[in-house]
């Protein structure tokens, strides 16, 4: 996906999971200092302040980026009566894609998010469009 002139790849979400897991143990480590407030968990504050606002940034460019928003997807899918699982087979792209997409682990593509918004405008059923 391209936002901004930049080529974003597959490894951008593996980055945002990462990040999630740098905040996880952050907020661990820091759990284990409990009442300490010296520089070691000043620093560890610090970290986790920075870790989010990465993960601030980084859902925001994703996500211009993206045809559909993980939210989006979903809502399109719920719309339709579709579970995660029912729309990545009527779709043709799998079940764990489908997850996928509603998690943000993958971006929707055009092709898919333009067929979900066009079902959702005229009211159409997934038996409808087979």
């Amino acid at each position: 996906m391209t936002y901004d002139g930049i080529m974003w790849g597959p490894s951008i979400r593996g980055y945002m999971a990462d990040n999630k897991n740098r905040i996880r143990r952050c907020e661990s480590s820091l759990a284990s200092l409990k009442n300490q407030d010296g520089e070691f968990a000043r620093d560890h504050r610090m970290l986790i302040q920075l870790y989010r606002d990465i993960e601030t940034l980084l859902i925001k460019h994703t996500e211009a980026a993206d045809a559909a928003t993980p939210t989006q997807y979903k809502a399109a899918i719920k719309s339709l009566g579709l579970s995660q699982e029912r729309a990545g087979d009527w779709l043709g792209i799998g079940r764990r894609t489908s997850q996928g997409y509603a998690l943000g682990e993958y971006p929707v593509p055009e092709p898919v998010a333009k067929l979900l918004r066009l079902c959702v405008k005229l009211k159409l059923n997934p038996e409808d469009v087979k």
